[in-house]
């Protein structure tokens, strides 16, 4: 019973860490591109939510810095 338990937990850490993962990629990947950076792009390319991206706080943490970061690097329009 408990080797049916622990198969469970690593499964459920396997769940989590795979979106994970593809989310962390997908943000370096656009990082280096130098686009736009947002929750929908990050979302869509790495193919999670945009919930559950939000609840990533470290994430979430990430994609708002370099966010402001492309904003106060683009040239204004002015």
């Amino acid at each position: 019973m408990a080797d049916r338990v622990q198969r469970l937990r690593e499964a459920s850490q396997a769940r989590h860490d795979a979106p994970l993962r593809r989310a962390e990629n997908t943000l370096r990947q656009l990082a280096k591109k130098g686009g736009p950076i947002t929750f929908r792009r990050v979302a869509e390319e790495a193919g999670v939510s945009r919930s559950w991206l939000y609840r990533q706080d470290q994430l979430r943490a990430q994609i708002d810095q370099l966010r402001d970061t492309a904003t106060s690097r683009a040239p204004s329009t002015f």
